[in-house]
Order: C-alpha cells, then structure tokens, then sequence
C-alpha cells in the first residue's frame, strides 16, 4: 500500500514537472519570437539609417561640387570684371565689388549648408551605431 500511495506520488511529480517544464518550453518560445521580432526591427532601422546616410553624404558631395563650380564661374566673373578696371573706372570697380560680396555670401550659404547636411550625417551615424548596439544586445539576449 505504501508502495502504491509513492508510486502515485513520484506520478503526479512527474506529471507536475512536465507540465511546468512545458510551461517553460512555451515561454522560452514566446520570447524567442519576440526577440526575432526585436531584431527584425532593428535590422530595418539599420537599413533605413544607413540609406539616410547613404543620401546625406551624396547631397554633401553634390554641395560641394557646386560650390566648387559657382567658384569658378564667380572668380572668371571677377577676374573679368577686373580686367575693365581699366577701361570703364568706377563702374566694373563697383561691380567687381558687388560681385565679390555676393560671391563671399553665396559661399557663407552654402558653407553653413554643408554644415547642417553634415551634422544631419553625423546624427544619422550616432542613430545606426545606437541601433547596432541594440541589435548586438538583442543577438546577445
């Protein structure tokens, strides 16, 4: 009778520990797919980032290609102007000096807008490197 009264007992243990071991096992799962999903967005992020920054640093190359041309043609303009000084007095020293002073403004301009597309750059870096941090974190978890 004894036998019998611990021989059930060890059965219903056994069938406990199954059934927490199986509520463990559905846990487990849960959170393996909430961390898939987790790093699933993340990935995204990285990707969107990254095209971000991809855009950024080809708006900053095309900024200073233009900035590079627009000096050109202000310096010839300039130069020209400066080579009928001779010739008509004040007037091309006039519009020399117009010339010079729209040229210094144009190139403040697009200095300070090379600025902010590079600082829109650096955030987008210190955005993905966060986002790498946190996929590495997850793949950790």
């Amino acid at each position: 009778a004894d036998a019998v009264k611990e021989r059930d007992a060890l059965s219903a243990g056994s069938a406990s520990m199954q059934s927490e071991r199986d509520a463990l096992s559905a846990e487990l799962q849960r959170l393996r797919g909430e961390g898939s999903e987790r790093e699933a967005g993340l990935n995204s992020e990285r990707e969107k980032l990254s095209s971000e920054r991809d855009a950024l640093q080809q708006q900053l190359e095309g900024l200073r290609s233009e900035k590079a041309e627009l000096e050109v043609g202000l310096r010839g303009q300039l130069e020209g102007l400066r080579d009928q000084l001779g010739s008509s007095g004040e007037e091309a020293q006039e519009q020399a000096a117009k010339l010079q002073a729209e040229m210094h403004s144009t190139l403040i301009a697009m200095r300070d807008e090379m600025h902010r597309t590079l600082e829109g750059s650096q955030a987008t870096e210190r955005a993905l490197a966060e986002t790498q941090r946190a996929l590495e974190e997850s793949q950790r978890a």
